[in-house]
């Protein structure tokens, strides 16, 4: 196992944590916010690359497929992810609010499912941006090559490469029909 599956693994189990601390109730709303975020970005890309690379490259003085100008891009992108999911956390998203029906071992199950959903929702939206860009700050940094990566590692950026690609980059809409149904179970549960 290679150490970016290690990471990977370990911010999954923190969102289990998450979850068992705050009931499965409260975080579909974050499972919501998370499909939104990936709608948005994903809605966004070619958009704003195409902005950097006009706009920025040449005010930087930089080629405008450089490593520089993606990881402009990537930090865009990571920014707006992670403020997004950070805000749902301290308060101004979407929760079911109420008490959660489930009870006893249930409840904990339903509590550790939705956190690792969320966790691997985060995890392939995170892992597929440092992907499309190359792994511009792992590479700077020297925190990881993705020339070391496992067999492992390799088969889930391909999944994500070709299936998040092919879902989200082309029609968008299924992304956003997802996060609706999810925010519709929340309100008809009020």
């Amino acid at each position: 196992m290679s150490s970016i599956e290690v990471v990977w693994f370990v911010v999954v189990f923190v969102f289990v944590l998450v979850a068992l601390a705050r009931g499965y109730h409260r975080e579909l709303g974050t499972t919501i916010i998370i499909l939104l975020a990936a709608f948005i970005m994903f809605a966004l890309t070619e958009k704003v690359d195409h902005f950097v690379s006009t706009t920025m490259a040449p005010y930087f003085r930089v080629d405008a497929k450089s490593e520089t100008v993606e990881a402009i891009e990537l930090l865009f992108f990571l920014t707006f992810f992670l403020v997004t999911l950070m805000g749902n956390y301290i308060g101004f998203g979407i929760s079911a609010g109420g008490v959660p029906t489930a009870k006893g071992i249930n409840r904990f199950f339903l509590n550790v499912a939705v956190g690792a959903v969320n966790g691997i929702l985060t995890v392939s939206v995170v892992w597929f941006y440092f992907d499309y860009y190359h792994y511009p700050y792992t590479k700077q940094a020297r925190l990881f090559f993705p020339e070391t990566m496992s067999g492992f590692a390799r088969s889930i950026v391909h999944a994500l490469s070709t299936h998040l690609d092919v879902l989200l980059g082309t029609d968008v809409t299924y992304v956003g029909v997802v996060a609706a149904l999810l925010l519709l179970f929340i309100v008809i549960r009020k």
